[in-house]
């Protein structure tokens, strides 16, 4: 904001252009995502226990071309004036921080697990002396060290993307194709154990001209995440749909269903069910998706049906 009188008379979420602040006619608090925002619940707690209060807020904040996703830490402060009771709330960008915890826990880790592998798989072949069984360990070792880069590059790319410096690279796509080799590849993964992966087959090959990898990327994530939501014993399903010449979209099922928190706060950076610091799955789809390939990620989610993620992308990326 250039000037004070942009946000004078505004709510919060106004203020910082919160998408959901125009949802509802009654303006910022009022929409149904705000039963779950920070923000909103730091400035209610305040009201009611006249003490000062802190809480982290998610919000995705529109800038007219693109989304930004906000990580912040708010604290409302009652005080007086003239018998008028009044709150200050401030607000603290910690997306850095954030970020930071996120890569400790997710990148780090998962980098460290991989590379654990290989160190014994190296040991291991050092002692070896039968040749059938050597070459099946290099065979695990190939595939184990190109998922170690493929973790690497996919946080490079989420660093990249945040900080708009992305390449998006053009080339014929068979989306098809695409989430075969996804699904395949995931189907070795730790996420997939227990658990089965299955592509319908498409009623016709769809070819889009756009980023490949950004794509895979998308389509991985959206995978990984339908696995860790399903339990052992059940699976999720995926496939490719045509929207005549203009779109085409991926779609990914499980059974399980999101709870409500999760069903308002699923894309926003650092929410996740699935303990502290995660969350970044989800977050980089629609980073992804919407920054990048110009397309859109959407959900349902109920009991009677389970949940559903569709991503859509177009056809000719501009």
């Amino acid at each position: 904001m250039g000037k004070i009188t942009e946000v004078l008379g505004k709510r919060p979420g106004e203020a910082i252009r919160c998408v959901h602040s125009d949802d509802n006619n009654g303006g910022c608090g009022c929409a149904e995502n705000c039963r779950y925002c920070g923000a909103a619940m730091a400035i209610l707690e305040c009201q009611e226990a006249n003490r000062r209060v802190t809480r982290e807020c998610r919000i995705i904040a529109d800038l007219g071309n693109e989304s930004a996703f906000l990580d912040l830490r708010v604290t409302a402060t009652p005080f007086i004036v003239d018998e008028n009771r009044y709150i200050i709330l401030g607000i603290s960008d910690i997306s850095h921080e954030k970020r930071k915890l996120a890569l400790e826990r997710i990148f780090f880790h998962d980098v460290m697990n991989t590379a654990t592998i290989i160190h014994v798989l190296v040991d291991y072949l050092q002692s070896c002396d039968d040749d059938d069984e050597i070459k099946e360990e290099l065979g695990n070792l190939d595939r184990i060290s190109k998922k170690l880069l493929e973790e690497i590059a996919s946080h490079r790319d989420l660093t990249l993307a945040e900080n708009g410096d992305l390449t998006v690279e053009l080339s014929d796509v068979d989306v098809h194709e695409l989430l075969e080799e996804a699904a395949a590849g995931l189907a070795r993964h730790r996420v997939a154990e227990g658990k089965s992966i299955r592509v319908e087959s498409p009623s016709v090959r769809v070819t889009v001209m756009s980023d490949r990898r950004l794509i895979r990327r998308t389509i991985v994530n959206m995978l990984k995440n339908a696995l860790e939501a399903s339990p052992v014993g059940t699976g999720v399903s995926a496939g490719v749909k045509s929207y005549g010449d203009s779109r085409v979209g991926v779609w990914v099922h499980n059974s399980t269903t999101m709870g409500e928190e999760e069903k308002h706060q699923v894309f926003q950076r650092s929410f996740s069910t699935r303990g502290a610091n995660r969350g970044l799955g989800t977050y980089s789809m629609k980073l992804l998706s919407e920054s990048y390939l110009k397309g859109t990620i959407t959900f349902d989610s109920d009991e009677a049906n389970g949940t559903t993620f569709i991503a859509e992308f177009p056809s000719l990326l501009p």
